[in-house]
Formats: C-alpha cells, sequence, structure tokens
C-alpha cells in the first residue's frame, strides 16, 4: 500500500483552537529515525564499563527492558518523527527545526503518537492476541 502525503488536520486536545498538520510516515522514514536513534543509543555506550553493560544485560533477560521497548517511541527518535510528520500547524510562527524543538513535552508526545497512529495500534492490539509492532507492520499505521 502507498502512503499518502496528503496533510491531516487534528486538533491538539489539550491546547483548544490549535491544530496540526500531520502526515504518516513512509517505512523509509521510519527506518531513518531507527537509524538515528540506534546512532545515539551507541554513543550512549561509549566508555561504559563491562560491569555496567552485565547489569543491563540482565535486566533485559529479566524483561523490564522488554516492556520499556514496547513503546513505538523507544525505537525512534522523536524529534526526526515530528521533523517528518509535522507539516503545518495554527501557531503564528511557522513549522521549521527551530519551531518543533520548542515544542513542550505533551504536545511533542502526542504529536509523535499521532503521526505514528499509536492510539489505533493500541486498539488493534487489544483485538488481537500477541503483540503488534508498528514498525514492522507498515499497512497499521495511520494512512488518511
Amino acid at each position: 500500500m502507498l502512503i499518502t502525503r496528503t496533510p491531516r488536520t487534528v486538533a491538539i486536545p489539550h491546547e483548544p483552537g490549535q491544530t496540526m498538520d500531520l502526515v504518516p510516515l513512509t517505512w523509509d522514514q521510519i527506518k531513518s529515525a531507527r537509524n538515528v536513534k540506534m546512532v545515539a543509543s551507541m554513543a550512549d555506550f561509549a566508555g561504559v564499563d563491562s560491569s555496567a553493560l552485565a547489569a543491563l544485560a540482565q535486566q533485559f533477560a529479566g524483561g523490564e527492558v522488554s516492556e520499556a521497548l514496547a513503546d513505538p517511541m523507544a525505537r525512534l527518535d522523536q524529534y526526526t518523527v515530528l521533523r517528518l510528520g509535522i507539516v503545518g500547524w495554527s501557531y503564528p510562527e511557522p513549522v521549521s527545526d527551530e519551531t518543533i524543538r520548542m515544542l513542550d513535552v505533551t504536545t511533542a508526545d502526542w504529536a509523535a503518537e499521532e503521526i505514528l497512529g499509536v492510539e489505533r495500534l493500541a486498539d488493534r492490539k487489544n483485538d488481537y492476541a500477541g503483540s503488534i509492532d508498528p514498525l514492522r507492520e507498515p499497512a497499521l499505521l495511520r494512512t488518511s
């Protein structure tokens, strides 16, 4: 299926009267956001000693980390998702790299979830056994 890049205007629920024009990400854009996150994560581990890495491995084995990774944003760079998915808004300042970085946390989190269609995926998870990964099942990403 082709992803339409036609903007969808969505009311910002916690900011009455404000809207954002959002487009879904293509598989290639999702891959880019994943790569940016991976490079940043690798940089975070530079210089970490082996005992700290062993402790992290134990957390993976205990399931603590896997729960966090169930969140699609845990594997994607949020700024990249916002930069690629926000094409307009009702704020007086135009959309730019700088103004996207000026969004508050609540709005940035909401916009990223809207771009990825996370709430729709959560509904689907309740309908089916097992987990649904929006990064591996692009047909589930919002296209309109």
